[in-house]
């Protein structure tokens, strides 16, 4: 009876955690393309537009843990594309609006003049959103005005409204893990297992 539960242990174990993995796997890859538009003098320039993607595990989310993005692409669409002239992309963040319960995604841009990001002339494309924003799929998405919020731009103590700042968002289907295969094989094996035990116990007491 003892071995018997052992096996119903084990049975449980694998079959918790696949759930859990299946779970996670069902995601879908989110990638977002932002099309920025080109800033000159601290101005928004609509003439020329570069784009800049990250991608995302699901959707992106407030309160989404910061840096767990871009499992596939993080970065310039087109290489060497920059907003402004002698200045380089310099990375993602993604924060959480605590005020409005929204997911924040900032790009960044620096001249590199100084020792770190901080101490460089910079500029920062901020863009808030609620989860439901996030979660939606189209092409050339504009973003709404959330008290105050919504695209904007940082440059030079100004910050801007980038009124022709747009989003393409798309998704597709996770790649399953190979963990998840094996702990499906290790659950099969287990589940056999344990038929077995059953079966063996059955012909005893007969």
């Amino acid at each position: 009876m003892k071995m018997n539960w052992c096996y119903i242990g084990l049975v449980a174990c694998l079959l918790s955690a696949g759930v859990a993995r299946a779970n996670q796997v069902s995601n879908q890859i989110y990638t977002y393309t932002l099309n920025l538009p080109t800033i000159s003098g601290g101005q928004e320039v609509d003439s020329g537009f570069t784009q800049y993607a990250f991608s995302w595990v699901g959707p992106l989310m407030f309160n989404s843990a910061p840096n767990t993005s871009c499992p596939t692409v993080c970065g310039p669409v087109s290489g060497g594309s920059t907003v402004k002239a002698g200045y380089s992309f310099a990375g993602f963040d993604f924060t959480a609006n605590l005020a409005l319960s929204d997911a924040e995604a900032q790009i960044n841009f620096s001249d590199f003049s100084g020792l770190d990001f901080s101490s460089s002339n910079t500029i920062t494309f901020s863009f808030t959103e609620p989860d439901s924003f996030w979660a939606a799929q189209g092409s050339n998405i504009s973003f709404t005005a959330l008290d105050g919020t919504g695209a904007s731009f940082s440059i030079g103590g100004t910050d801007p409204a980038c009124t022709g700042c747009t989003v393409s968002i798309s998704a597709v289907a996770a790649t399953p893990e190979p963990r998840s295969s094996i702990l499906f094989v290790a659950f099969l094996g287990g589940f056999g297992l344990l038929m077995q035990r059953r079966r063996k116990l059955s012909k005893t007491i007969s």
